[in-house]
Parts: C-alpha cells; structure tokens; sequence
C-alpha cells in the first residue's frame, strides 16, 4: 500500500543533518549515474525473480515484495526530528508534537521507504513493526534492560501511526520487527527483500537490503546458520546480553572456523523451555585454544566448548541462543501463536532436553 495523495512520496529530507543517508533521500528511484551498479547488482542476486528490464528504464522489477525493519527506520526520523526540535524549540507548551512543524520527518519517512522500493526494484513495502511484549523478557529478565523506562522521542508514536495508515503494516505480540520478516522471509523463501541496517537479521536467509550503505546481497542458509552462531557467541550489548565471556569477533571466528557444513546446519526446535543435560567435557586453555582441537565438528558442540572453557555450563549457552535467535518460520507456532523455543538437535553431539 502506497501513501494517499498529499502523504508526500516524493521530495528531500528538510530536517537535520543525523546521517548521511537520511538526509540524501531523494524522490522514489535511482539517483542519476547510479544506474549502472544497481543493474549489474540486481541481474546477480535477483536474476530469479526479475520481471522485466530495459534499457529505457534502468531498474530492473521483481516478483518480489520488500519487507522493512519500521522500528529502526521510525526511530531514525523521530530521533532527527527530537534533534531539530531541541534547537528550535517549536513545540507545544505541554511537550506534545507540532505536527505541522514534523511533516519534514514525516514526508522523509515516506520518501525513504519509496526510495527502497525504488532501490531493490520490489513491488510493494510491508513494514514491521514490534509487538507489545517481548517473549525474550522471560528467558533473560536483563534483555534490553538498559532500554526501559526512557523516554521516547516524542514523534515516534505519531509517525508509527502515521505508518499505518499510510502503509502495509506488520505486527505480531511478543515478537520483535525482526522476528517477524525472518518468520515471513523464510515461510516464502524468493517472495522478499529484507531491508534493515541491524546485523542480527544476517541469520536469516534470504535477499537483504542494507539501505545505510545502499547494497543488496544474497545470504544463503549457511552462511545464516553460521551468524546465528556467531552471536551466541559475541553477544550484544545494546540487546543486553553477553554472549559467551570473553570472545569476541576474532575468537567467535576462531571457534568456528572450518566447521563441517552438516554442523552449521544440524538444528531443531523444542516446544519445551528445558535445559540441555549432559555435554562435553570442561575446556582448556585461552581464547579459541582447545575448543576446536579434538571436539566433534559440530557448530553448538564448539560454542558449548567456549561456555565451559569459562566455566559455564550447556544451560547458559542455551539461555543466550535463544535470546539471540531470529525466528524463522519454524521457530514458530502459527495455531498457538507463541514461539519454539530453539535448542539442539541430537546429531550436535548434544543430549536433547527432558
């Protein structure tokens, strides 16, 4: 669903300078001499799903839709806006929104997402927004602790309105914008283009769009798979947890580096919110020494190894899994409408839960 007439499709970002993407925002489409890299990118990771191209109109069209991380791009406005108006203090006397003085941030905010769809070709934009509620809060009580009870910007809930009124919208309870275009991307694997500029939704498979940098690129299951290890093992510390103790980019490459493409992909679901019993032996050594030597190939038997070789146990390992797992379509109960909670499969050479 495009904006109604007067909802400002087309035209620059007036407000503050708070990226350099953001205020570089132009009408729906290419930007002049972009044409050419934009062609060349699409005709590799799109060729599957490319509807028409010509030579008169440089972008190439797809079957596909474009699935958009709206908390993030909402906040980026909102917070631009928050900016401008702590200079110019245009706002009412009790702290509320002068609208008139935001439609800049509002018209910006429809311009950007016109220009994705422009970018990547797609036919139509759903934006995904946070549900209220958040299932993560029960497996970890300190997630996104560092968030709660501060003030939002004041344009945030009024754009987000503003959102849905405008367009295709996507919201689920207790799952976060993320969760739900990685349940929808990989339900119907080719149907869309994820476009966020947050590295979590790299464990989805799929054809992502990072619109900060203005790129499009093709991540297969592998390599998802990997990046979901990945940062169990690293962590977020804007999310609020920690990852495993110690390791960081460079030791979470470490650990997991040439591990057999079986192991990346040994995975299942467990309904249960039980632990994992059993395990390995206790790690030695520093950093990635002694998780990888002598260890089954298997991705979780090497991130359990890194757990223990600071002295925690499978059960924290899995405590950060799960909080760091982007759902995909079967980490998901459609009829119960809850999550799967994540966890091993048998084959990892881990013990299943009881």
């Amino acid at each position: 669903m495009r904006p109604q007439a007067g909802a400002c499709s087309k035209g620059w970002v007036h407000g503050p300078r708070f990226s350099q993407w953001c205020t570089s925002i132009p009408h729906a489409g290419p930007r002049k001499k972009e044409g050419h890299r934009y062609d060349s990118m699409h005709k590799r990771i799109l060729h599957p799903f490319v509807e028409r191209y010509s030579s008169r109109d440089r972008r190439i069209r797809t079957h596909m839709d474009l699935l958009i991380d709206a908390d993030i791009l909402a906040c980026q406005f909102a917070y631009a806006y928050e900016a401008s108006r702590s200079r110019t203090a245009d706002y009412d006397d009790d702290g509320d929104v002068d609208i008139d003085d935001a439609g800049w941030a509002v018209e910006g905010f429809d311009s950007a997402v016109e220009r994705m769809i422009g970018q990547t070709g797609t036919k139509d934009a759903l934006l995904c927004f946070t549900g209220r509620s958040n299932f993560r809060y029960s497996i970890l009580p300190t997630y996104k602790a560092s968030r709660r009870g501060k003030p939002k910007p004041v344009l945030l809930d009024a754009l987000i309105e503003h959102a849905r009124a405008s367009w295709t919208c996507r919201e689920v309870d207790c799952l976060e914008a993320d969760d739900v275009m990685g349940i929808m991307a990989t339900k119907s694997p080719g149907r869309y283009v994820m476009a966020t500029i947050d590295k979590d939704l790299k464990q989805i498979p799929g054809i992502h769009y990072d619109w900060r940098k203005e790129r499009i690129k093709a991540i297969e299951p592998r390599e998802a798979d990997y990046w979901f290890y990945f940062q169990v093992l690293t962590g977020d510390s804007t999310d609020g947890y920690a990852g495993c103790p110690g390791i960081g980019v460079a030791r979470a490459r470490k650990v997991l580096k040439g591990v057999s493409k079986d192991g990346i992909r040994d995975c299942t679901r467990d309904r249960v919110g039980g632990g994992i019993k059993g395990g390995m032996e206790a790690g030695t050594g520093d950093g990635s020494k002694g998780i990888t030597k002598g260890v089954t190939d298997h991705s979780w038997a090497r991130v359990v190894r890194a757990f223990e070789s600071r002295g925690l146990t499978e059960e924290d390992a899995l405590v950060q899994a799960r909080v760091a797992r982007i759902l995909r379509v079967d980490d998901y109960d459609f009829a119960e409408r809850q999550p799967i909670l994540w966890s091993p499969d048998s084959t990892c050479g881990c013990s299943q839960p009881t």
